[in-house]
């Protein structure tokens, strides 16, 4: 059932992404469903990877903005 249903996700990663966030399955899911296909595995970092990047370079804008490197 879940096979089927991350299958038809395919152009819209944002349940691989959620799956991946989630602490109860995180990628260790993916890595069992997916053991006998390395390429979906290899799909499922791929589409996490991209918007955790961005987020994070986000967030480290935002702490460079709230503790300006300036001296008294």
């Amino acid at each position: 059932m879940m096979n089927e249903c991350f299958a038809k996700n395919d152009d819209s990663p944002t349940a691989l992404v959620a799956t991946i966030c989630d602490p109860r399955f995180e990628l260790a899911i993916f890595e069992r469903l997916w053991k006998d296909n390395p390429s979906y595995i290899k799909r499922a970092k791929i589409h996490f990877r991209e918007p955790y990047q961005k987020y994070q370079d986000r967030a480290t804008r935002q702490r460079n903005i709230e503790t300006p490197d300036t001296e008294p």
